[in-house]
């Protein structure tokens, strides 16, 4: 009897020792993640623009993903999120949207000889364990905003004209172009455009 007390006293110490040295790990949340700085190109059109903007990673595919998702955040930043408390939630949203970058952004090939266009335009070795490249490519401008609307990150149109009334724009050709032959292409061009954004064009 008093041996097998005695055991049983044993094994609780061993059990409370055991659990005493036993390192807890707490995971903690890294927050959002720091991207490089991303730089504006050109409107391809009224729903898609090109940004050129670099990333770092251990080998070229990483490195082009963390680009690839700082052309999308320099988006949402600088374009999208108008108001600080969009931006907040942007940065409470920011895995979600990530975790369907493709949908927002291409994935860019190696770049033209001439050096324009779309692609990778440039990779170094930063470091024995990291490269960093540059890379432009396209952003789905018009489906990003859609999808941060529907995550309620963004205030959607229809409640902004609510809240600031609805804005004029006039378009108005220069007297340089008067008599000008392809005064009527830039017109159509520029109605066009502000047609696709869903503008109310008036002549």
């Amino acid at each position: 009897m008093k041996r097998s007390m005695l055991a049983t006293a044993i094994v609780g110490v061993a059990v409370l020792w055991q659990i005493g040295c036993t390192t807890v790990v707490v995971r903690q949340d890294p927050g959002p993640e720091v991207l490089l700085p991303a730089e504006f190109i050109e409107s391809v059109d009224a729903d898609t623009i090109r940004v050129m903007c670099q990333g770092r990673g251990p080998d070229q595919p990483s490195a082009v993903y963390q680009a690839r998702k700082s052309c999308v955040d320099w988006v949402i930043n600088n374009r999208l999120a108008q108001t600080p408390s969009e931006k907040q939630a942007y940065l409470a949203n920011q895995t979600q949207v990530f975790a369907q970058l493709d949908k927002y952004i291409g994935i860019p090939g190696p770049s033209a000889a001439s050096g324009s266009g779309r692609g990778i335009k440039s990779r170094s070795r930063i470091s024995e364990y990291e490269i960093q490249v540059k890379i432009v490519e396209q952003v789905q401008e018009k489906t990003l905003r859609e999808d941060l609307i529907e995550m309620g990150v963004l205030a959607s149109k229809d409640s902004m004209l609510e809240a600031v009334g609805m804005p004029t724009i006039m378009v108005h050709p220069s007297k340089a172009n008067r008599g000008s032959k392809d005064r009527k292409i830039m017109e159509d061009l520029v109605n066009s455009y502000l047609t696709k954004a869903r503008w109310e064009v008036l002549d």
